[in-house]
């Protein structure tokens, strides 16, 4: 007798919302309309992901027991999201240099 596997969702491509980066999926269902690749999640600062894996699991938490928190546990969980992002794109993208540093180095009189 055949098995047969289950079919996984086909839903809509969605990017990374990474400037530079060319990943995307098809495995998140709508109305999520971006994503942060596992590529571009490892290179944020370990301090930044930890903190959103904190408030993820104290939301998660708070869900499961219906807690007065959750709204707060939100918020918290959305700002650490917005840390890591904003990390990811003040840093540079496959081996660019910050134009800060560019400028710093003309100043100098290196190229």
């Amino acid at each position: 007798m055949k098995v047969r596997k289950k079919r996984r969702a086909d839903y809509p491509r969605i990017p990374c919302c990474i400037p530079g980066c060319k990943s995307s999926t098809t495995t998140i269902p709508p109305p999520c309309e971006s994503m942060i690749c596992r590529k571009c999640w490892r290179r944020a600062p370990k301090r930044h992901r930890d903190w959103y894996a904190r408030m993820s699991s104290r939301l998660t938490r708070a869900k499961n027991r219906n807690s007065p928190d959750v709204d707060r546990f939100e918020k918290l969980t959305d700002w650490a999201f917005r840390k890591v992002w904003q990390s990811l794109l003040e840093s540079p993208v496959d081996g660019e240099m910050p134009e800060t540093l560019v400028e710093e180095l003309r100043k100098i009189g290196l190229p």
